[in-house]
């Protein structure tokens, strides 16, 4: 009677189990994506290189507006503190106090296979002993100058040239190239849902064809690893810094073809679903989603000052991730509807964006700088998905836009 009674309560306790491990595994689809990813991309820092959001260069100085310069200036490093932290950087390096890295062997960097693909310290080949002066040089293609300072020419009658190394200067530093794991979790309650980690940076200046000198591209000069260090130990050097990260093509140039050209940085799948995703249901149904997100809320930022101070409400949250266009109207027996004078009648259609029209996000952030170890900490303080705009009368592409700001 024992054992029957015994063998009774078992099969209850492992029912129980059962029906209680069943619940868990159908919660939310959200458990089984990654949070944690390694992702790298590039920031300007200086005014005095014409580059785009992405740090990429994009013309001469000379063409840009002044209403462009004047954003461009609230989204890069202020001059004093650019020197100071590039002339910091260049006196560690080149002292030997602090390790550089070369850049060739940044291509072992990347994810880690396991289930938080995360980042694998990148295998760099250090500089050792004494820095090497011709890192922080470029080269130039003169023509070689006999003592009378008229071009020589070798034995076929060609001009002969010789390269000339010149160094670089502060000034010459345009951006820095970040590698970084991100944490994202709208679940956790006491937290952002975003975070960043640096692990390291280059330096990067605007590589120069040596015969022309046009500009042909970005060159980084080394790499430098970070420690993860407290921010109350180290100096601000950034306040409110808005920078932009490419994460993914436009739908409308890539509409069947996640799966291999999905993404255009190395943002993964299944890290993108989930941060897409969340981004798409809380702008889409903020009524509902708004409460599972530790946020402030989301706020207009069409003039493009920060701090942000109109708050959105969910109506104009919903209008604003979406995009208007005309269509031809249609009755019931599918033929285009004519006004009077013969002319086709159009009607307004609204579309909300879906995760595939996330190409961007913008980022608001502190940067924090230690002089002695040269690593950099950054505090996100919100994201702005950016999105490409149609002109709803030509349904042509109006160019870039982030719809409102996601304050933390």
């Amino acid at each position: 009677m024992k054992k029957l009674i015994v063998f009774i309560l078992l099969v209850i306790v492992n029912s129980l189990t059962s029906q209680n491990n069943y619940k868990k595994g159908i919660i939310d689809n959200r458990a089984v994506y990654s949070k944690k990813q390694f992702i790298s991309y590039t920031v300007p820092i200086s005014l005095n290189t014409t580059t785009d959001m992405y740090g990429w260069p994009n013309g001469e100085i000379n063409n840009i507006s002044n209403k462009e310069l004047e954003v461009a200036k609230s989204n890069r490093l202020s001059d004093k503190n650019r020197k100071e932290l590039v002339e910091t950087i260049f006196s560690k390096i080149k002292s030997g106090k602090i390790s550089a890295y070369d850049v060739n062997s940044l291509s072992d960097c990347g994810w880690n296979l396991g289930p938080f693909n995360g980042f694998i310290d990148c295998p760099t080949k250090k500089i050792d002993g004494n820095f090497n002066e011709e890192y922080l040089q470029y080269v130039v293609i003169i023509d070689s100058l006999d003592d009378e300072g008229y071009p020589e020419l070798d034995d076929n009658g060609d001009l002969i040239q010789i390269d000339k190394r010149i160094n670089y200067e502060v000034d010459d530093i345009s951006s820095l190239t970040f590698y970084e794991n991100w944490y994202f979790d709208i679940d956790l309650k006491n937290k952002k849902p975003l975070n960043k980690q640096v692990l390291g940076y280059t330096i990067n200046v605007l590589s120069r064809n040596p015969f022309t000198d046009e500009v042909a591209g970005v060159r980084p000069l080394f790499y430098i690893k970070c420690k993860n260090m407290k921010e109350k130990k180290m100096n601000l050097i950034a306040e409110n810094y808005i920078t932009s990260t490419e994460i993914h093509k436009p739908r409308r140039q890539n509409w069947d073809d996640w799966d291999n050209d999905g993404f255009s940085n190395n943002l993964n799948k299944d890290f993108g679903n989930y941060v897409l995703s969340s981004i798409t249901n809380l702008c889409q149904k903020p009524e509902v989603y708004l409460s599972k997100w530790n946020i402030e809320g989301i706020y207009n930022n069409d003039k493009g000052e920060f701090p942000y101070l109109e708050k959105l409400s969910n109506k104009e949250i919903i209008s604003k991730f979406g995009d208007s266009y005309r269509i031809k109207k249609y009755d019931e027996n599918d033929e285009v509807v004519y006004d009077k004078y013969g002319e086709i009648i159009y009607e307004t259609v609204f579309e909300a964006y879906i995760k595939l029209d996330i190409i961007s996000l913008g980022f608001v952030e502190n940067w924090f700088f230690d002089s002695e170890t040269l690593s950099i900490s950054k505090n996100v303080k919100g994201f702005m998905p950016t999105v490409y705009s149609f002109n709803p009368i030509t349904n042509v592409i109006n160019g870039l836009k982030e719809p409102f700001h996601i304050k933390f």
